[in-house]
């Protein structure tokens, strides 16, 4: 997930891509990470250009994923949660979510 804006690469905080290793004619590997583009495209960037701004992204906070939107949500609340956070991590979906509470420590 980047994590800063980068207008030079059009990458803004927030989005999210995939790790990847590409392997060139020569079979030098290389660490790619793939975004989606326009029309069902990707494209690579290679990784040490994005080194300081990214990290993984596997979860997130709510507070974090307000802009972008996921196919399917998974939200672990606490008894704390407000409806605002409750609100904002329900609208993230455009297929489906699923909310859990989050077992007592």
């Amino acid at each position: 997930m980047v994590t800063s804006n980068d207008y030079e690469l059009e990458l803004y905080n927030g989005d999210q891509g995939l790790v990847l290793f590409a392997v060139s004619p020569s079979g030098l590997q290389r660490k790619q990470v793939v975004f989606p583009a326009r029309a069902g495209q990707w494209r690579a960037i290679p990784s040490h250009r994005l080194e300081s701004k990214i990290e993984l992204g596997y979860a997130q906070t709510i507070h974090r994923s307000q802009g972008p939107q996921f196919n399917v949500t998974a939200l672990l609340v606490e008894n704390v949660c407000s409806r605002e956070l409750l609100y904002t991590g329900i609208t993230r979906t455009s297929r489906g979510v699923v909310i859990r509470e989050a077992p007592a420590s």
